[in-house]
């Protein structure tokens, strides 16, 4: 601003300005000095960046009657510390000692600048100092006009502080409804900018004066967090991470940059600190420019407003810093420059958020369309293919019906086959065709619902022909029936349908009921005619009553009872096909009750039927009805009588079946373990007429049982059995029983790779896949079969062998035993009668000491014999035991070292040459040395070391008696090993034998 008093003051109008590098010159000192001093060329003191102390001085002239008072203002709030000095005639007259790091109550008149009251015909000096740099105007104004100018400053800055503050507040209540972190970045980068302008602007001494002491410095910490939030923005907003890795490495260098480093910088050189961060803002924000270019010109919408902010403020960043540089005048654009900038910064940017989130909504709406479209598509494509899929199912079950139906009927011909093979052949069949029927069933609900016909049924007559026909089903089970009707009135339903849904009820019921009694109670209730079944059985959960009407639903045991999971689903809709329902009642452990009730015929439909009444009765049905009902209850539908488990006698000889089936003649015994009597007695019938025993057994548990009992030599294993899972029968048989003592072939349906590793892994040796054939059964149980004799073959042999060495060495003592002894005794009988006056008494000594050799002989060759069958159990554990007892016997001490796992040498060594090599070696050692010994075994996969070394030199006692090393040393040499001696200090000897077979 331009000064009013400049006419008339020469040269130093506008003041001079004179520097004090080391702040030691006080005002007495600068009153008294006249050189040093610059005049100002205008009122702006340009001095940027300094470390100095610069002093003021400027001459005020008295002032007309009736002017305004007049004062000093310097407009940049920055000085850190402001000493004012009022001279008269040399005299200080007042003076004030204020500044940025003094209490803002320190200043004569409360302003953001340094005003200064003035007093005529005086000179005024002023001391300042500041760490940021230095580019302001100095002037001479009157209390009116500063008054204004502050007001005007006031509104301009809280204008712009509004904005400011304004977004951010609307930022923040949309971060705490969005719980978005990128809103909160944005308010938190836009409060640090906040505050950094107000520090800057001057009033951050105002606005914290009580609550913050002077002293504190907060504005390093502003600039730093802003401009590391600012970075953080940019990354989370344009998604850097992913959509540009580079530019995400150089934003997170910034915040490095700038808490690591400027931060840290403030707390010991702000001057520097100041200067460095303006260098590198204008870097940092190029950089920031040119990022939000690359983003935007790559296809990003988002990047449009995050450039045109970043240019703004890089704009009121650029213009300050000139300003402080004193490369541009001071007018309200550079005064201004960086709160315009900032302010257009935080508006653009909240727009930016704004366009982020309509962004997110096209894209959200674009990507929900595509997703309408695919699923449409997909939803389209499994309509077609379930359509299909029944058009299939239905021409399928059509083509299986008619080979079914001619097996059956020929099943069922008189001397077709013996009578236990019509029976599995005809109970295959009746399975299968009610499966087909089931499909058939179920493809025509979902084409055009089933076609019923209806005519007059009696309900009673419907159950008894079904329990007749499931009595002979249930084989051992301890099940009974109890029928009894209250009412023998029909009802109005379709006959072969009422027995389809009285087979699936009765069925299910004997299929989960293992004993007890099944209640079978037909009654009327009012229209309709019930028939209600209970049992026994384990009863429903809560949770699976919802479901059990469903589709492919088997409940908690379905997976392990078998069946298509369709039977309950088809019988509710082929009730509700005859106007009826099926109800339940159940709860775990109480049974279950399913209650079928029907329309029963009305007077008027009766009294129209008794011209031709036709009632089913019991009698009305042929055995070949039974297809119609469901499939779980013929899995148990022949007599048990007619599969005997145990029988073998097909009309081959054994020798016929081995050649024919191709078998062993050697019997081997088998358990099969499965839950569906068929495919037992399939598989028995297989084995048998290959010469096998069979044995059976229908759960877990009772293979178990079974094993408990009886010998068994290999298991053919089902993985889904009643009681428990086929793979943890598997693994409790392998804690008892290895692979090569009882072979497992798993056998079973589920056909996956990791169904294949994990049965391997609990133990099976084997596994086959359903449907197998005879050829393929056949060939596994023989490789299992030849793999078990093969086990049992070697343990016998291992037995015959262990048998014949025992026999052997009792042979052994019984010849040396008759040889030695007898010659002994004789010896000894000799001695004693022997006349000592016919013969000198020399003679009788030496047949005495014979006699003695003799003994001493047989001893040890007992005792050697005893050796070698010790060593032939565990070599290392026998030759310690060996050695031990014979240097014990003969007063000495030992120490051994030996691997601590078992380990036979070949039976040749053992028998013959490394027995007589360590025998020799021991002799030699009792013989000619003394004190302890030590003896060291090692061995590996290719060969036996052996050292012993003794507690003394032999050649220093006993001198050219060869210690019997040649002996040794050929024996080494027969079975290829090696032998070195040591005689330096003390005797010993290593031996080295390669491990492989006697070259003799």
């Amino acid at each position: 601003m331009e000064a009013k008093d400049v006419d008339g003051f020469g040269t130093e109008a506008y003041g001079s300005l004179l520097e004090d590098p080391t702040g030691t010159l006080s005002i007495v000192a600068v009153m008294s000095q006249d050189e040093g001093w610059s005049p100002l060329k205008s009122n702006v003191v340009a001095i940027g960046y300094s470390d100095s102390t610069f002093w003021y001085r400027r001459r005020i002239p008295a002032s007309p009657q009736g002017e305004n008072p007049k004062v000093l203002e310097l407009e940049w709030p920055h000085l850190d510390y402001v000493d004012y000095y009022v001279v008269r005639n040399h005299k200080v007259l007042k003076s004030i000692e204020t500044g940025l790091r003094r209490p803002f109550h320190s200043r004569g008149i409360l302003d953001r600048n340094f005003v200064l009251e003035l007093e005529q015909e005086t000179t005024v000096y002023v001391r300042f100092r500041s760490e940021l740099p230095m580019a302001f105007p100095v002037d001479v104004l009157s209390e009116r006009d500063v008054a204004m100018h502050s007001r005007n400053e006031r509104g301009i800055l809280g204008a712009l502080f509004g904005v400011m503050a304004a977004v951010a507040l609307y930022n923040g209540f949309l971060a705490l409804a969005l719980r978005d972190k990128l809103y909160s970045l944005y308010v938190f980068h836009i409060l640090a900018a906040l505050y950094y302008n107000l520090h800057l602007a001057g009033f951050a001494p105002e606005t914290q004066a009580g609550w913050i002491p002077a002293e504190w410095d907060l504005f390093p910490a502003a600039i730093a967090i802003h401009w590391a939030t600012i970075a953080l923005f940019f990354i989370v907003f344009l998604d850097l991470r992913k959509t540009s890795p580079i530019l995400y490495r150089c934003m997170l260098l910034i915040i490095i940059f700038e808490l690591l480093f400027i931060l840290p910088l403030s707390f010991f050189d702000r001057s520097q600190m100041y200067s460095t961060h303006d260098l590198a803002a204008l870097g940092i924000l190029l950089f920031y420019v040119i990022s939000a270019a690359i983003v935007y010109f790559r296809g990003n919408p988002r990047g449009r407003f995050v450039l045109i902010a970043f240019l703004a403020w890089a704009a009121g960043v650029g213009l300050l810093v000139a300003r402080n540089y004193g490369y541009l005048p001071n007018n309200f654009l550079t005064t201004y420059s960086i709160q315009i900038g900032y302010a257009s910064e935080a508006i653009l940017l909240s727009l930016a958020l704004a366009d982020r989130i309509r962004i997110i909504q096209i894209e959200r709406l674009a990507a929900q369309e595509e997703a309408i479209r695919h699923r449409t598509t997909a939803l389209e494509a499994l309509h077609e293919a379930d359509r299909m899929k029944d058009e299939f199912l239905a021409g399928l079950t059509h083509e299986l019906q008619t080979p079914l139906h001619a097996i059956i009927n020929i099943a069922e011909s008189p001397g077709a086959f013996p009578e236990a093979d019509r029976a599995l052949i005809q109970a295959c069949a009746v399975r299968l065709s009610s499966l087909v029927n089931d499909i058939l069933d179920y493809s025509y609900l979902r084409e055009s619902g089933l076609k019923v016909d209806r005519k007059p049924v009696s309900v009673t007559a419907c159950a008894r022909h079904v329990t007749e026909v499931l009595q002979r089903s249930l084989g051992q089970k301890p099940i009974h029936f109890r029928l009894w009707s209250e009412t023998e009135n029909p009802a109005n339903a379709d006959e072969k349908r009422v027995l389809q849904i009285l087979f699936n009820l009765i069925g299910n019921s004997i299929k989960y009921a293992h004993s007890g009694i099944i209640d079978i109670h037909i009654y009327q209730n009012g229209d309709q005619i019930l028939c209600a079944v209970t049992d026994e059985g384990p009863g429903i959960s809560e949770n699976e009553l919802p479901h059990i009407f469903g589709r492919f639903n088997q409940g908690s045991a379905g997976i392990r009872t078998g069946g298509t999971g369709l039977g309950l689903y088809i019988a509710r809709q082929l009730a509700t096909a005859m106007s009826g329902d099926i109800t339940v009642e159940s709860a775990p452990g109480r049974g279950s009750c399913f209650t079928l009730s029907l329309p029963a015929l009305s007077i008027s439909q009766q009294e129209d039927n008794q011209g031709n009444p036709k009632t089913t009765s019991a009698t009305d049905f042929a055995p070949l009805d039974v297809i119609t009902g469901n499939p779980e209850f013929t899995e148990r539908s022949w007599p048990s009588a007619d599969l005997p488990v145990y029988h073998q006698d097909v009309g081959l000889l054994p020798e016929e079946r081995a050649s024919a089936f191709g078998g062993i003649t050697n019997k081997a015994r088998i358990l099969v373990v499965d839950d569906e009597p068929m495919n037992v007695e399939s598989v028995r019938r297989i084995l048998v007429k290959a010469g096998y025993d069979v044995l059976s057994a229908e759960s877990g548990n009772g293979a178990l049982r079974v094993l408990d009992r009886a010998s068994v030599d290999m298991i053919i294993l089902d993985l889904m059995l009643p009681d428990r899972p086929g793979l943890e029968v598997c693994r409790e048989i392998r804690a008892t029983k290895d692979p090569l003592q009882l072979p497992i072939l798993i056998a079973t349906v589920r056909s996956a790779n990791e169904d294949l590793t994990t049965a391997l892994a609990a133990g099976a040796n084997d596994y086959v896949t359903k449907p197998f054939s005879a050829a393929a059964l056949l060939r596994r149980v023989a490789n299992l079969a030849d793999l078990a004799q093969a086990a049992h073959a070697l343990k016998r042999r291992d037995a015959e062998q262990e048998e014949s060495l025992r026999t052997y060495r009792q042979e052994l003592f019984q010849e040396l035993h008759d040889t030695l002894a007898a010659r002994l005794t004789d010896i000894t009988v000799l001695a004693s009668n022997w006349d000592s006056r016919k013969d000198p008494g020399f003679l009788r000594a030496e047949i005495q000491r014979q006699a003695q050799a003799a003994s001493s002989s047989l001893r040890d060759k007992l005792q050697g014999l005893e050796d070698l069958s010790v060593l032939r159990t565990d070599f290392f554990v026998g030759m310690q035991t060996v050695l031990l007892r014979r240097y014990s016997r003969a007063g000495r001490k030992i120490r051994t070292r030996a691997p601590t796992e078992p380990w036979t040498a070949p039976p040749e060594w053992t028998r013959t040459d490394l027995f007589h090599i360590m025998n020799e070696i021991t002799t030699n050692d009792l013989r000619y040395g003394h004190g302890t010994s030590n003896w060291s075994f090692r061995y590996s996969a290719k060969s036996l070391s052996v050292r012993m070394t003794a507690a003394t030199n032999y050649s220093l006692h006993k001198q050219g008696t060869g210690m019997g090393t040649g002996s040794i040393r050929n024996r080494i040499a027969k079975i290829g090993g090696t032998m070195r001696m040591n005689l330096r200090n003390r005797f010993s000897i290593f031996i080295h034998i390669p491990l492989f077979q006697d070259p003799r």
